[in-house]
């Protein structure tokens, strides 16, 4: 797997790279690579598509895409920054997402009240999109 591959038609291989402030990084395990294909193209897109129709639906506006904060990350930077010890991050399973807003000033405290309204219809969206029994994460 290489950075620039098109995992989906919205997400790309360096969207799920490590990335610890310096270049971006994929994991050399293969099987971690399946894995972050299927969190793609089993959990992702089928979401990302799921939320664009949920958007039009209810004339809600905005993009339907969707930004993954952190993917893969190795043990050692699972390690660095307090992860779970059996993080599903670390085996290409798990994805921290958000929706069409800015989560930088969200999780500082400074976000829109618009985004802030929008993340919460996102997690909600989510969730109820995993209770339906579709394939997300871990």
């Amino acid at each position: 797997m290489n950075l620039s591959d098109n995992l989906s038609a919205h997400f790309r291989a360096y969207e799920l790279a490590k990335h610890d402030g310096g270049e971006r990084e994929l994991p050399e395990d293969p099987a971690i690579c399946a894995n972050l294909v299927s969190l793609v193209t089993a959990g992702l897109e089928p979401l990302r598509q799921a939320w664009e129709a949920y958007l039009i639906q209810n004339c809600m506006g905005g993009s339907a895409s969707i930004t993954v904060v952190c993917g893969w990350r190795s043990h050692a930077q699972n390690e660095r920054i307090g992860g779970a010890q059996s993080s599903q991050h670390m085996f290409g399973r798990a994805a921290d997402i958000c929706c069409d807003v800015d989560y930088m000033e969200l999780r500082e405290g400074i976000g829109s009240e618009r985004d802030a309204k929008r993340m919460e219809q996102f997690a909600v969206f989510v969730e109820k999109f995993v209770e339906r029994g579709n394939v997300f994460g871990g």
